[in-house]
């Protein structure tokens, strides 16, 4: 979800993470245009700033995250989601798996889901594309032509853990996702 990477990116930027005697980084960028990720072997490349952090959250490609907007003509956007589970967007159960925004322009800050590292990031600049103030991150909402978000920047441009952004399109080799398992622990 976009509120959970927004809880890793401001973890990565406390004591827990990058931040050492007061003075924090940003995530060093995963710079490798071959896609390649996880390189263990440099550590500032990781939440922590060590092997047991979080990889490529800054850099790599960019990453889709579960949350959208709900101001679109159709439910979910080009995602095919709904045609595993038509009613995903419109059935509660399946409520607890994404974040839905109201958002109409990429500037509509204000619509941001509290700790979703977002709109608390601002004042933002407007350049030759939107620009929070935290290490100059893009910056563009989710909305009617781009309803997904995608975190964390591609490998060769000016990103950052807290870069999010609203693609037009649903397919590109510069996209991916994080696949997170789940375990149904029963009581059996």
């Amino acid at each position: 979800k976009n509120t959970e990477w927004g809880a890793v990116a401001y973890l990565s930027h406390s004591k827990y993470g990058t931040c050492t005697n007061g003075k924090c980084s940003d995530v060093k960028v995963n710079n490798n245009e071959a896609f390649i990720t996880g390189n263990i072997s440099s550590t500032t490349q990781s939440t922590t700033g060590n092997k047991t952090g979080i990889y490529d959250m800054n850099g790599g490609s960019w990453e889709y995250v579960m949350g959208y907007t709900t101001n679109t003509s159709k439910e979910g956007g080009d995602s095919g989601i709904t045609t595993l589970y038509p009613k995903f967007f419109t059935d509660s159960q399946w409520k607890k798996y994404y974040d839905a925004y109201s958002s109409s322009k990429n500037t509509d800050y204000h619509n941001r889901i509290l700790g979703d590292a977002t709109g608390e990031l601002g004042p933002f600049g407007n350049g030759t594309y939107n620009k929070s103030s935290w290490y100059n991150s893009r910056s563009y909402f989710v909305n009617q032509s781009g309803p997904w978000f995608e975190r964390g920047g591609y490998w060769n441009s000016d990103t950052s853990i807290f870069s999010f952004a609203n693609p037009t399109s649903a397919m590109s080799s510069v996209y991916s996702f994080r696949i997170v398992l789940a375990p149904n622990i029963s009581n059996n």
